[in-house]
Parts: C-alpha cells; structure tokens; sequence
C-alpha cells in the first residue's frame, strides 16, 4: 500500500495576534509538501531556511539585550483575525504527494520534494514534483492560474509531466530568449527543460551537457563571471548507500540518519550559450561546462541542501 497526502493537509490556518496588521510585502515563492513525521523528515528544509539566520547570529560576539517585546500569547492570537486561509480545494489545485511504496525504508522519497511558482509572460503557472521514483504513475504536476483565480492542471502535453525521485527546482532563462525554463534536481541524477513556449517544455539535459549523478537537493541559477548568461550551481547531498541498514533504539528496521553517509561535492557549470554543429559533433540551443574543481565550488565534499547567490562582499561579483 501506499500513503498519499494531499497538499491541503499541509497547510494551516495561521492567526496573527490580536490586533496586530499582517507584516507587508510577504512572497512565498516556494511550496515543499510536508513528508510525514514533520520534525525529521522537514528537517533538510528547516535547516536550508533557518542557517542564514543561524550564521548571522553566530557571526556577532555581543550580547543581545533582553527582548522589549511581550512573549506571545497563543490563546490570543487564535481569537485575532486570519491572515491566511486555506483555499487549497476552492482554488482548484487537487495534487496529491506520493511518498512511494511503505515498508522499504529507502530515505529519498521521505525528504518530501519541492516546487515553484513562475510567471510565463501573462501565465502564473505552479509546478509541483513528485518523489516516488522513475517508476511511478505519480508524475509532477503544472498548474495554470485562470483569470476566475482558480488553477487547471496543464500537465499533459506540457513536457514537465515526469517521474523520479524529484527534490527541488529552479526557473530562468537559461537561453535568454525571454521565456523561463525549468530545471528540477533528483536523487540520481538533474533534468533541464527547455520552453518552447505555448505551455511546452522539452528536456535538453543531455543536449546541454548536463550531468549530476547524485543526490541533488537545491539549485540556483546566477551569472558568476557576468557574461550575461545564467551559470547553474547544483547542491548535492549524501553519498546515499542502499544496502546500508539502519535500526531504531528498539531493534527494529528503520530509516538511516545523514551521520551514516558522507558529502557529496557539490557541481557548478558554466553557461556556454548556443552552440554551433562543428566536425561531426550536434550544436545545442544552450551548453554548459562542468568547472566545478576549477572554480573551487566542487573541492570540498558535504551534505549540501540549500544554496544562496549573492553579492556579499560588496565587490559587484556574486
């Protein structure tokens, strides 16, 4: 048997204190359904979003003052009014995440997967993945945002209706030919979709050159070397054994923690833009280079899950 979770069950009627204005400019721009058993199984991304902050803190050395603010009274807040509410079904968006088969205790299905809004000129679309393996009938889910407000699965004919053990995603233009494309990271492996517009995705991967034969978890697209095409960093995560086996505190069969398995190096590939057919070879629409060690990002193995580009040294280079 399988156990399937609908994405209304992860979400929460979430009240503010009494009184109190909702905080402005709030943007979720990415889902991940909840994997079961919350604490461990959200951990891989609780910590991608909680270590900025946890770095931030650790970087001061003063001692904070005592907090002026009154501690948080939750009988309170469940009397204040809503900020968000739950609208999962009124909206259309009928996604069910599949976990995979019960009783094999293989923990990539259990991270749960991720997924991302994008708008596609006038188009909202959502992009949801699955985590259930290659070969499962669950496939990612793309949803369109009707003018009504309401979301219709435009999966089929979309090119993006595919099966794996899907973690995360990211969207750019990777061609910069002003549509967004889709690249979604697995366990085992990356897949590039490449827009041809209308609604349709085609997979460029091997076209691009694209390889990651790991457990990939994050990714992010940033022009490194200001060239004025998107470069492609992939965070990878453990050396992930099957035949290893793990037993919880009582003996019996259970899954295995990250502490049993090393880092993985980390990948970050340059953009190349189009390439031209020469001596035999086939061009490609876009092409990238796996500079991972020259550049440093691949030298040092961990067990990456989040990633963050930016300019932090103030020196124009990200």
């Amino acid at each position: 048997m399988k156990r399937r979770r609908t994405l209304s069950s992860t979400l929460r009627r979430v009240r503010s204190r009494k009184n109190e204005p909702p905080p402005a400019n709030v943007n979720i721009m990415t889902l991940f359904p909840s994997a079961g058993r919350a604490i461990p199984r959200l951990f891989p991304y609780l910590s991608a979003l909680f270590l900025p902050a946890a770095l931030l803190g650790a970087a001061g050395c003063s001692v904070s003052p005592k907090p002026t603010t009154p501690a948080f009274d939750s009988e309170a807040a469940a009397d204040g009014p809503t900020w968000f509410e739950d609208v999962t079904d009124a909206v259309g968006l009928d996604f069910v995440n599949d976990p995979g088969p019960t009783g094999t205790y293989f923990t990539p299905p259990s991270m749960g997967s991720g997924g991302a809004f994008f708008r596609d000129g006038d188009a909202l679309y959502l992009y949801l993945l699955q985590c259930a393996g290659p070969d499962s009938k669950s496939v990612n889910r793309l949803y369109r945002r009707l003018p009504t407000g309401k979301f219709q699965d435009v999966t089929e004919g979309s090119g993006l209706g595919v099966a794996g053990y899907n973690v995360g995603v990211a969207v750019a233009d990777v061609n910069n030919d002003g549509l967004p494309d889709v690249l979604v990271t697995q366990y085992g492996g990356i897949k590039l979709f490449l827009n041809l517009g209308g609604g349709r995705f085609e997979d460029v991967t091997a076209e691009a050159g694209l390889s990651n034969p790991f457990w990939g978890t994050s990714a992010a697209f940033f022009d490194y070397d200001r060239d004025g095409l998107l470069d492609l960093v992939v965070i990878n995560y453990l050396d992930y054994d099957t035949r290893t086996e793990c037993l919880s505190p009582e003996g019996a069969k259970d899954y295995c923690g990250p502490d049993k398995f090393s880092g993985v190096r980390s990948k970050l590939f340059h953009n190349l833009g189009p390439v031209p057919a020469k001596d035999g070879k086939p061009g490609a629409r876009v092409r990238f280079e796996d500079v991972s060690i020259a550049s440093g990002i691949g030298r040092m193995p961990g067990p990456g899950l989040g990633v963050v580009c930016a300019d932090f040294d103030g020196d124009g280079w990200p």
